[in-house]
């Protein structure tokens, strides 16, 4: 078990692997006083098969996961306390791996490409973001379970893979801006606000409910079925 801890006395903890890291073990990120320091990994590219978890400790401070080339084979988590994962210009690939939040935390996964498909797992009752300009890719077809996270795109989301259909069980909230060029179905609760697009067949199944709310953040809604 590796454990960054922000500290009162030693500041923001920080741990840069510039050659990279392979986690098979547990790396958590937390606070051991009650300031508000934050908790930070960095490394050119992460192979995690083991879990990599945000805690609160005795202060919910900030965790963040900076990652060049990230690839999730494990489980990577907001546990007890929100955690970022700033994907800027990189990829977090995690078609074979576990994505958790927990109960009122947050996980957001900031810019570039995210890859899920049907081997990914998102577990816990709290918030996926995904946020700012980034590409949703499906390496395979992809649903979003029932007692999965709810799933806001915060940022300007692109759903993309040629043949690959996303499916919605749970709760998925579009944020405006947002294009889907995959078939997407949506079989529980779909809500759009600001100007979204899907490119590919779109169904709203028996069951599904399909919201669109004008919002005063995000303008007049509209969902364009091209």
């Amino acid at each position: 078990t590796l454990t960054l801890g922000g500290h009162g006395t030693y500041g923001n903890a920080g741990l840069n692997l510039a050659g990279g890291l392979t986690n098979a073990g547990t790396i958590d990120l937390t606070a051991v006083t009650y300031t508000g320091n934050t908790a930070t990994l960095t490394a050119s590219s992460i192979a995690n098969s083991g879990l990599i978890e945000s805690l609160a400790g005795v202060y919910n401070q900030t965790r963040n996961l900076v990652g060049g080339t990230i690839t999730n084979t494990g489980t990577i988590s907001a546990n007890s306390a929100d955690l970022t994962v700033t994907n800027t210009g990189t990829t977090l690939d995690t078609s074979a791996g576990t994505l958790s939040a927990g109960s009122g935390r947050s996980m957001t996964i900031t810019n570039g490409t995210t890859v899920f498909g049907t081997n990914t797992t998102l577990t816990g009752p709290g918030t996926l973001y995904l946020a700012g300009t980034q590409t949703l890719s499906l390496a395979s077809d992809f649903t979003l379970a029932a007692t999965g996270p709810s799933v806001v795109t915060s940022g300007a989301v692109t759903v993309s893979g040629s043949g690959r259909s996303f499916t919605s069980q749970g709760t998925l909230l579009l944020d405006g801006g947002d294009t889907v060029n995959t078939a997407f179905s949506n079989q529980a609760t779909l809500t759009a606000y600001g100007a979204n697009t899907v490119n590919g067949a779109f169904t709203n199944a028996l069951g599904g409910t399909l919201t669109l709310g004008g919002h005063g953040t995000y303008g007049n809604a509209g969902l364009n079925l091209a």
